[in-house]
């Protein structure tokens, strides 16, 4: 069976919970797109 690359789309990835989702996402090999309104350096 081939690998299937795991892919995410976060929304609110900025700040607080959805900014943890897409770091566990990542720490687990996830594919991460992250999307944000405003704190594009915490994204």
């Amino acid at each position: 069976m081939k690998d299937i690359l795991k892919t995410a789309l976060v929304t609110g990835a900025g700040k607080r919970i959805g900014r943890q989702i897409a770091l566990d996402l990542a720490k687990d090999g996830w594919a991460v797109a992250v999307h944000y309104v405003s704190s594009d350096e915490e994204a």
